[in-house]
């Protein structure tokens, strides 16, 4: 299974992804580790490093060996094959609701991806 996550590791870098390939496992293994994936804090189960292996780039391409993978993004699971991504910079204006910190924050922030 290959889980894709933009953009929300703790080391983030503008214009890049995270991609996790997790290689075959039971489906009970997977449901016990994902709680650690959702809270970022897998990488310090032991053994992990055998089961996912991560990347980081502007640029992936993605050839499955037996043709076809599981692939989750955002969240949406889906069978694929050979899968490109590409970040294209300044492609995308989101408006999102900022965290209020101080008083002086404003309500909206744009964000330009």
């Amino acid at each position: 299974m290959l889980l894709l996550r933009g953009l929300h590791s703790e080391n983030h870098c503008p214009y890049i992804m995270d991609i996790n390939i997790i290689n075959n496992i039971s489906r009970l293994s997977f449901l016990t580790k994902l709680p650690f994936y959702m809270k970022g804090t897998h990488t310090k189960l032991k053994g992990i490093e055998n089961i996912i292996t991560a990347y980081r780039g502007k640029h992936i391409v993605i050839s499955p060996l037996n043709g076809t993978m599981r692939l989750c993004v955002d969240g949406e699971i889906t069978d694929a094959g050979k899968t490109e991504f590409e970040i294209v910079e300044d492609a995308f204006t989101f408006v999102l609701p900022s965290v209020k910190v101080k008083s002086d924050v404003p309500e909206k922030e744009i964000v330009t991806v």
